[in-house]
Parts: structure tokens; sequence; C-alpha cells
């Protein structure tokens, strides 16, 4: 008889629970000593670094965004809603990761300003734009009083920032582009021609000259920059001459500082602050202008105030009023 045996059955292991896994001590470390053999930060440069972090990281979220209008839900038209943000909000973004290793530098030619900084003219017709208040220069040309001659070119030389309210860049203009513009004459005075020409491109310098029959300027444009985050400096570094024919004066101009705010965060405006000297190159006699920054709470901003002093350093006229409107020439003890 054949049997059948069958296999013995093998244990099956008993399931036991896995041991936690041993914990590092905490008190032991393979570095240094953390008292002994590492130095800690100091307190101010712990409260800077976390500053920092803080506006790296809130730049980083909120880059572009002007307004909290600019967050709202909009209605598309089809029942659905979707969250708009400013056009350039991904522009300025993507010119900030540029730019954020670049803070205290000179700027001027070391990146590519965004098409979304722009606006549709030229660095050469800019420099150009002062001669529409020209008329300024005829009325020098025709006084007799030196000092007052003296405040009209003053007048003429603060008009300029009254573009400064625009806050786009003009284009670079290529290397030997020119620009040229009749200025037909108001009030008596004469035409005027303005020629200018961009005679460097690394860094940009243009050059430009205007002259009619009473007088002729001449201007070199050149700047300074230093970005600083979320504005930037702008030192010019130009000459401006000015020469009136009947008499031979001839005047320059030393203009004060300009900073673009708001670069990134915020609405973008630019401010100018700092002394502009004006200055009669064949007597002496000069003039201070103090342009007024713009504080915290809004105040102060546009004013301007300064003396014009003769030849014998004795002030002759005030000048004070707003860059962006205007300008009142006072005869020094009058009322």
């Amino acid at each position: 008889n054949s049997s059948v045996r069958a296999a013995p059955q093998r244990e099956r292991p008993r399931e036991t629970a896995s041991p936690d896994p041993p914990q590092p001590d905490s008190s032991m470390s393979d570095g240094p000593d953390p008292v002994v053999g590492a130095k800690k930060p100091g307190f101010f440069s712990r409260i800077g670094n976390g500053v920092l972090k803080v506006v790296d990281y809130g730049l980083d979220i909120l880059v572009g965004v002007e307004d909290a209008d600019d967050l709202e839900t909009v209605d598309d038209g089809q029942g659905a809603g979707n969250t708009a943000t400013h056009e350039d909000a991904g522009e300025r973004q993507a010119l900030w990761s540029q730019l954020r290793g670049m803070i205290g530098a000179d700027v001027m030619s070391l990146f590519s300003v965004p098409v979304f900084f722009m606006e549709p003219i030229t660095m050469l017709q800019k420099m150009g734009e002062i001669m529409q208040y020209m008329r300024l220069l005829d009325l020098a040309a025709d006084e007799e009083d030196p000092d007052l001659r003296l405040a009209y070119v003053c007048a003429l030389a603060i008009s300029t920032y009254s573009s400064n309210e625009r806050v786009k860049k003009p284009f670079n203009p290529v290397l030997g582009e020119t620009w040229e513009c009749h200025l037909p004459g108001a009030d008596g005075g004469g035409d005027a021609l303005y020629v200018a020409e961009q005679v460097c491109h690394h860094p940009p310098i243009g050059a430009g000259h205007a002259e009619s029959a009473k007088w002729s300027y001449d201007i070199t444009s050149m700047i300074k920059t230093k970005f600083m985050g979320n504005w930037v400096d702008i030192w010019p570094l130009g000459r401006t001459r000015i020469r009136l024919n009947r008499t031979g004066d001839v005047y320059n101009l030393c203009p004060p500082r300009t900073r673009v705010n708001n670069i990134f965060l915020g609405r973008t405006w630019i401010d100018t602050f700092g002394d502009m000297l004006v200055s009669n190159m064949n007597t002496g006699a000069s003039a201070l202008l103090k342009f007024k920054a713009c504080n915290m709470f809004g105040t102060g901003r546009w004013e301007v105030s300064g003396d014009v002093c003769g030849a014998d350093g004795e002030v002759k006229y005030h000048i004070k009023g707003h860059w962006n409107d205007k300008v009142t020439i006072v005869k020094a003890g009058a009322s």
C-alpha cells in the first residue's frame, strides 16, 4: 500500500513591533562646539539679515502691484471671474531678478531696460524739451539789469524739470544718430534751431546745440546712476552753457540729483532734490537754487527756492515756486 505523507508545515514567524529608531543625541555634533568653535552673529547683523530676507521675500511676491484695485476680481463677460493684475508685473519681476545683485552699482550700461519702462522718444529729443521755454532766453537777452538776466536764466534751468513727471525712460539713440528741431519765435522773439547728436554709446553721451539771433545754448548730456533696490539715484555729469550774444554773458549750469522711486513696488514717480548752481562766468554773479526733497508724508514735493547774488555777493533777487508749475522772481527788499 502506498501512502502519502503530508509535508510538515513551517511555523510562521511571529509579527513583532519594530523598535523605534534611535534618536540622535542633540548634545552630540560632528561640528565644532557652537559656543567655543563658532562665532555667533551679532545682534545688528541678525537684524540686518532678517530685514533683507523680509524685503526680498516681499518683492518676490508683491512686485509690480501698484494698487489694491490691481488685485480685484473682474468679470470676463461669461459669468466667470479672473484676477486682474498689473500688465507689467511679470516684466517688473523679471527685471528685479536681473538687478537684485547690483544694489549700489552704476547700472547705466550694465543691463537692457525692458520696453515697458520706455516712452516713444529718444534721449536726444528729451534733451531738447527745455527749448519749449526759450522765450525766457529772449527776455534775458533783451534785459538791461544783469542780475535779472541771471534770474531769467535760472527760470529756464528750473523749467526743464517740468517734464520729469513723465516717468518713462527715453530710448538710447544709436551712435551717430541726430535729431533736429526748428523752433519758431514767439512774442517778437527770433526763430531758433536745435540740433542734437549721440556722440558716445557706452556710456551714453549726447550733445546738443541751439541758437538764435539773440543767444546760443549748448548741452552735453551724461549721467551717473546708483541702483538702491526700489529706486535709482541719477547724477548729471554733463555740462550746460548759455551765451547771450548782445552782452556776451556766459552762464554755466550745475544741476541737482534726481531719484526715480518705486521701480518695482508701488507707483513710479520722480523727485528732484539738492542744489543747482547757476553762475555768470564773466562777472562772477551766481544763483544757488535749492530743490526740496519730498518727505514720507508727501510735503515739500516740487518746491524750489533760491537767491540771485550779484558780482558783489549781495542778494539781488529771490526765486520761489514749484518746478512742475511756476516760479516767481521778486526783487530783494521788495514787499
